[in-house]
């Protein structure tokens, strides 16, 4: 696709590429006036399946080690300003390229406490001291808060701010993270022939196929409709947050 606008791009000099955002399974540039920081380097992950079990919790511990100083991006929207991280995966060269949101519940929790480290070890000298707004940038980053800066919305939406979409015919861009098989509720003690569908499914097919159902979402963007074996699965973004808050409560303080 033609370009209007410059977007964030990232690499070698000589063969730079676009970074993107990943979203409602499309790839979308982002414009360079959206981008506050980018990261100075990529978190390396051993696997594909490492890099899936990762992007499948918001439990803050698991995360805190790929928040590090460096590693982080910060973008803006119409929706405030929201922190993105990215990694590296052998194999997979052009992983690096996706920036992955870095939820409210996790950053939150982390970065007060991420925040502190990195003024120590400048105070100590590990760290250099900043010299100019992007290396402050890199420590101010830390002072990002949901409440502040990401109030109403769980993450900024490429579609909403009407960033340009990475199409299949420009470049098939796809990330190479594998999810983690979901555990299936099994009957009895186990000498069941085949997997059972899980409970939430169960409930669900129990709805006539024929009757209507209405559900209350909020505005377009916050959240995501997929279909899969027969069903409509709608992903409502502040039930998640929600779901989010409850699973970093139960781990343990950082």
């Amino acid at each position: 696709m033609v370009e209007t606008q410059a977007v964030a791009m990232g690499g070698p000099k000589d063969n730079k590429k676009k970074y993107a955002v990943l979203f409602s399974k499309k790839a979308y540039a982002v414009p360079a006036s959206d981008v506050l920081l980018l990261p100075q380097k990529s978190n390396p992950v051993a696997s594909a399946e490492a890099l899936g079990a990762l992007l499948s919790t918001k439990a803050p511990d698991k995360w805190k080690p790929y928040c590090q100083h460096g590693f982080l991006a910060l973008l803006q929207g119409h929706e405030g300003t929201a922190p993105y991280t990215t990694f590296e995966v052998p194999g997979f060269e052009d992983e690096w390229r996706i920036l992955r949101p870095i939820s409210k519940v996790v950053a939150d929790r982390i970065f007060p406490k991420i925040h502190e480290k990195v003024l120590e070890d400048i105070k100590e000298k590990k760290i250099p001291k900043p010299t100019n707004d992007r290396q402050e940038a890199r420590v101010d980053i830390y002072k990002w808060n949901s409440t502040e800066n990401l109030k109403d919305k769980n993450q900024l939406s490429p579609e909403v701010n009407k960033w340009p979409e990475i199409t299949a015919a420009e470049e098939a861009l796809h990330s190479c993270s594998i999810a983690p098989q979901s555990q299936k509720r099994k009957k009895g003690d186990g000498t069941d022939k085949g997997a059972r569908e899980d409970e939430e499914t169960v409930k669900i097919r129990k709805v006539p196929k024929c009757e209507q159902v209405k559900v209350e979402v909020g505005p377009k963007g916050t959240y995501s409709i997929v279909e899969y074996e027969g069903i409509v699965h709608i992903i409502n973004g502040a039930a998640m947050a929600e779901a989010d808050a409850e699973e970093a409560n139960n781990e343990n303080d950082i």
